[in-house]
């Protein structure tokens, strides 16, 4: 380049090849205009260059918030039916503790003090606080430092939170167990309990008991298999237990008989009796008539002559008669 004045600037292009010498004349000021254009397409490059970048960095995030929105919307309906599930066997709790109060007062030890509808109010601190840290938060949520919007720690809350009421759901289904059993054991012990004898099953007084005793008939010593209780000619004779009659009619020397079948090998024969208030097959419960006091069959006055049998065995209904 050759300066010719203060002004002019020339400026030659010498090719390698054989075509001539070419040469452009610039001004001071069309110089200084170049260089300008110049400076400013690089430093525009430069700044599209990094608002690139910066696109490129919020392009990542947002795909980033789009899988943390999916992940989330997953575990909220994951919640939402863990909530049912959770509700669901709350309820069904509450509607078993129901059924073992109205079944018996007497609950386990772990269940003691409790008020109805609170089938897990006695759990322990660590559940209270399960439940406590399920409830929304109020709180106000804040960037994290360092400009990054793309938070993990929502998604980690709802996924602690969807493991502990899983925690909770199971904790609920063993009480759930726990209360099945335990109802299932006082069902089947009050159907024991209502299938064995207790009480007279008339009112009157006790003539003869269980065992060997003089013959009324003036014939020695004879076994006496039941006890027999004398009373007005008429007076309604009940059942001591719930049962089924299995007979109903005349039975040889006992004349007028009821045989009830309880369950549990229980059974029990009411004999002698002036007529029968039920017949075969009927279902009958604790306390109902089935007969009346009479003198039929081989019999020295009006009275029940009442037999127990356990387990197809003839026994003393004295305790039976005291409710033992």
């Amino acid at each position: 380049m050759r300066q010719t004045d203060d002004n002019l600037y020339t400026v030659i292009f010498v090719p390698h090849s054989e075509r001539p010498v070419s040469s452009w004349r610039l001004r001071t000021l069309h110089l200084q205009i170049l260089v300008l254009v110049l400076t400013v397409f690089f430093v525009g490059l430069i700044m599209m260059a990094h608002h690139n970048s910066r696109l490129a960095a919020h392009m990542r995030e947002l795909e980033e918030l789009r899988e943390v929105n999916q992940e989330q919307r997953q575990l909220i309906r994951s919640l939402a039916e863990e909530t049912g599930l959770l509700r669901e066997q709350m309820l069904l709790l509450e509607e078993l503790e129901r059924q073992l109060r109205e079944m018996t007062d007497i609950l386990p030890p772990e269940l003691r003090g409790r008020g109805p509808g609170s089938s897990l109010s006695g759990e322990p601190a660590a559940l209270a606080a399960t439940i406590a840290s399920m409830r929304p938060q109020t709180s106000t949520w804040t960037p994290p430092a360092g400009g990054n919007v793309v938070s993990l720690a929502p998604i980690a809350q709802a996924r602690d939170t969807a493991v502990r009421m899983t925690e909770l759901r199971t904790v609920a289904e063993d009480r759930q167990d726990t209360f099945e059993q335990f109802r299932k054991s006082i069902a089947a012990a009050q159907a024991q309990d209502a299938a064995r004898p207790s009480g007279w099953p008339a009112y009157g007084h006790l003539t003869s008991r269980f065992g060997y005793r003089n013959s009324p008939w003036g014939m020695g010593w004879e076994f006496h298999a039941g006890v027999d209780i004398a009373a007005r000619r008429g007076t309604p004779i009940v059942a001591t237990a719930e049962g089924m009659v299995v007979f109903a009619g005349w039975l040889g020397l006992f004349g007028n008989t009821v045989i009830i079948e309880h369950g549990y090998g229980y059974r029990t024969l009411y004999g002698h009796n002036d007529k029968n208030a039920v017949t075969m097959g009927e279902r009958v419960t604790r306390g109902q008539i089935i007969a009346y006091i009479g003198t039929t069959g081989r019999s020295t006055g009006p009275h029940v002559h009442y037999e127990v049998h356990v387990h197809g065995q003839q026994v003393n209904p004295a305790p039976f008669l005291r409710g033992q």
